[in-house]
C-alpha cells in the first residue's frame, strides 16, 4: 500500500460514498431542534416521523403545508444531500472550490454559493 493507493483514494472521493437518505436525515435533524412549522413558529406534534422524513406536513394553526426543508438552505435545492455533506468534509479539510467542484462533479460557483449559504446557516445558529 503506498502513495498509488491513496491517489487512488483520493481520485475516488465522490458523493457516491454516501447514502443519500442518512445525509438528508442528518442536515434535517441538524438543523432542526424540534418539528415546526416554518410559517408560524407552531410544534408540529401531529405525525412527527413525516417531518423528519421529509414529507409533507401541515399545520393545524396556520393551515400551511410545508416540508422539514421549507425556509431553510436547503429549500429549492438541487443539489444531492450527499454532495453538500461532501462538501462541507472538504471545507473542512481546507480544499479549495476548484477540487471539491471536481469531487463532486459540479461547477466552482456552486460551490462556492454553498460555502457561503453554509457560513450564513452557521452565524444564525450561533
Amino acid at each position: 500500500m503506498g502513495i498509488d493507493f491513496i491517489n487512488d483514494v483520493f481520485n475516488d472521493i465522490s458523493p457516491n460514498l454516501f447514502n443519500e437518505e442518512r445525509c438528508e436525515d442528518y442536515f434535517i435533524r441538524k438543523i432542526h431542534k424540534s418539528p415546526a412549522c416554518p410559517h408560524c413558529g407552531a410544534e408540529y406534534g401531529q405525525l412527527p416521523e413525516r417531518f423528519w422524513s421529509n414529507q409533507q406536513c401541515f399545520c393545524m394553526v396556520c393551515k400551511e403545508k410545508f416540508f422539514a426543508i421549507t425556509d431553510t438552505i436547503f429549500s429549492h435545492n438541487k443539489v444531492p444531500f450527499s454532495a453538500i455533506f461532501l462538501c462541507c468534509l472538504l471545507f473542512k479539510l481546507g480544499w479549495k472550490d476548484v477540487e471539491i467542484a471536481k469531487a463532486i462533479k459540479a461547477n466552482a460557483s456552486t460551490v462556492r454559493r454553498w460555502r457561503e449559504k453554509i457560513a450564513e446557516q452557521l452565524l444564525v445558529n450561533r
